[in-house]
Parts: C-alpha cells; sequence; structure tokens
C-alpha cells in the first residue's frame, strides 16, 4: 500500500505485471527472462487485469500455446488469471510456494523440497 501525497487521500495499492517469452538458465541456479516487459497501475483488480491483458495482447502475446500465469496466490490474482488468462497453467511463484510447503512441512522435509524444487518446478 502506497500513501497519497494529496491531504485526506486514501492509501492505495500498485499492482505489478510482467510478460515475458521465455527464461534461460545463466548459471547453475539463476536465471534470466527473455523479452521481458512490466506493466504497472494503481487501478481496481478487475480494470488492472483488462489493462493487463490488452498489455500482453498488444506486445504479441498469442492466443494459442503454452501460457504460465505466476503469482502469489492472493484470491484477486486467482480471479483475474481465470478471467483473463483461462486457457494459461497457473502457479505459484518459487517463493510462495516454498513459503507455503514451510508451514507443513519440517525441517527436514524443507531440505529435500530446497534440493529439488528448481528441478521439478519448470517454468517453460
Amino acid at each position: 500500500m502506497v500513501g497519497s501525497r494529496e491531504p485526506g487521500e486514501e492509501r492505495f495499492e500498485v499492482k505489478g505485471g510482467i510478460m515475458y517469452r521465455d527464461i534461460r538458465q545463466i548459471g547453475k541456479t539463476r536465471y534470466r527472462l527473455m523479452d521481458k516487459m512490466v506493466y504497472s497501475s494503481a487501478d481496481s483488480s478487475v480494470v488492472f487485469s483488462e489493462r493487463f491483458y490488452a498489455f500482453c495482447r498488444k506486445r504479441g502475446l498469442p492466443n494459442s500455446g503454452k501460457k504460465i500465469f505466476l503469482s502469489d496466490g492472493a484470491g484477486w490474482l486467482r480471479t483475474s488469471a481465470e478471467y483473463v488468462f483461462p486457457q494459461a497453467e497457473k502457479r505459484l511463484d518459487l517463493y510462495h510456494l516454498k513459503k507455503a510447503c514451510s508451514k507443513v512441512l519440517n525441517d527436514e522435509e524443507m531440505d529435500i523440497i530446497n534440493q529439488t524444487i528448481y528441478s521439478i518446478y519448470k517454468y517453460s
């Protein structure tokens, strides 16, 4: 949440979306997003979702082919993904996947997750 500089104005949330065409491994555990394009706004979640979809389409998002929608799992993002990217595979980003796992797994199980997560959680 961001505080407005205008007197009496409420705080607002800035939302962001990233579109990219590919991910390439550049090191043992490092990856780079290729052809990355960023969109952000302080619009409502519905308006943001529609405008982000238009942004992606204008920049070459095809109608067909594999699409993956990565998010932190917030409710509005799940709704957005179903609304504007219904054909996309929905996934938690790695940070939030590991965070969710750590809530239900013990340290030994988390060590196994940490050792294998990059090999089993492919982006493409």
